[in-house]
């Protein structure tokens, strides 16, 4: 039983690590771990039947929280049905730090928030002020996430504004499938942010300060990456897009951001909005029913599609606007 707090010193090369066995079961009821350089949780390849080893957590915890830390998760099984209500990931939590998920298996996670003055972000993992992201040979299915102002079913990353170098975020070999995001409550985003709402049914990725002033910039690659049955829904005035996948900018600094993605399926995604008549003036936006890009300001976007397949995918717009059935760019400003 995984079920306390670790405590690490900063500044120190300070790792933690449970190693866990094949074929057994393992709990973690809100394990908290802060300051250390680096946390490994998970059974690696040397042990045999890798990804047999079953993590549940328990309900209205993440299973583990991080501040400060590098996290591993690899080789391991989290399909315990519950509801977490926190504001963000229901299996992992990360704050200034980053995250490597490998051979990893998630299904039937969800996490719910009522703040409606906050951002939630990520129904199963989360990373927020992050600076890089690694899922390689994962399954996820039937995650979600409902909230006010909400983003990521499956995967929450938001970018950090503090990197030591470019922001980069990789997905290969990897399945997200019949997850959502879904509006719970009114929202009353901030001034100017009429952007924020309801993105990123599987993944949503948001920066919402340029790192380090602009000097780096945000790096997205995806390779056999499948998307399927994914939704983002609103329902109270807010704009919804990225069934499948959302990248988001709201920083008012220029941003540049390179997104390349090669071999991979955006495929039964939903977006769904919905405005009030008569609207009260701030027009609703529903876009990108596979994959929506939207950058408010930027100094370079560099958006490159290779052998991709986007099928059967669909944006419901009731008395909003609407863009990008399958794939949604927008950029308001900037090159």
């Amino acid at each position: 039983s995984l079920h306390s707090a670790v405590d690490g010193a900063r500044g120190l090369a300070g790792s933690v690590a449970f190693v866990l066995g094949s074929d057994a079961v393992y709990f973690a009821c809100g394990l908290s771990l802060s300051g250390w350089e680096s946390v490994y949780l998970g059974t690696p390849p040397a042990i045999p039947s890798q990804a047999s080893a079953e993590l549940r957590c328990c309900t209205n915890f993440s299973c583990l929280e991080a501040h400060g830390t590098s996290v591993t998760l690899e080789g391991l099984r989290v399909a315990q049905p519950r509801m977490v209500q926190n504001n963000t990931g229901s299996v992992l939590a990360v704050t200034d730090g980053s995250i490597m998920l490998v051979s990893l298996e998630i299904a039937h996670q969800a996490s719910q928030a009522a703040n409606p003055n906050s951002v939630s972000i990520g129904g199963g993992i989360s990373c927020v002020r992050c600076c890089n992201m690694l899922v390689s040979g994962c399954t996820f299915t039937n995650l979600s996430l409902s909230a006010p102002i909400a983003f990521g079913g499956s995967i929450g990353f938001q970018s950090s504004p503090n990197c030591a170098s470019d922001i980069q975020v990789t997905v290969e070999h990897s399945e997200i499938r019949d997850s959502s995001v879904l509006q719970r409550g009114a929202a009353d985003p901030p001034a100017g942010q009429s952007l924020l709402g309801i993105l990123g049914g599987g993944l949503a990725i948001l920066v919402q300060e340029p790192p380090d002033m602009g000097k780096r910039s945000v790096n997205v690659s995806f390779n056999n990456a499948e998307f399927i049955r994914n939704n983002a829904a609103a329902t109270q005035d807010l704009a919804s897009g990225g069934g499948g996948v959302a990248i988001l900018s709201t920083s008012t600094l220029p941003v540049a951001v390179f997104v390349h993605v090669a071999n991979s399926v955006f495929a039964s995604n939903l977006v769904a909005a919905v405005q009030s008549v008569p609207s009260d003036g701030r027009p609703v936006f529903a876009s990108g029913g596979g994959f929506d890009i939207e950058v408010l300001v930027s100094a370079k976007i560099v958006v490159d599609f290779s052998n991709i397949t986007a099928r059967s995918n669909e944006v419901k717009c009731t008395h909003c606007k609407s863009f990008g059935g399958g794939i949604n760019v927008g950029v308001d400003g900037g090159e």
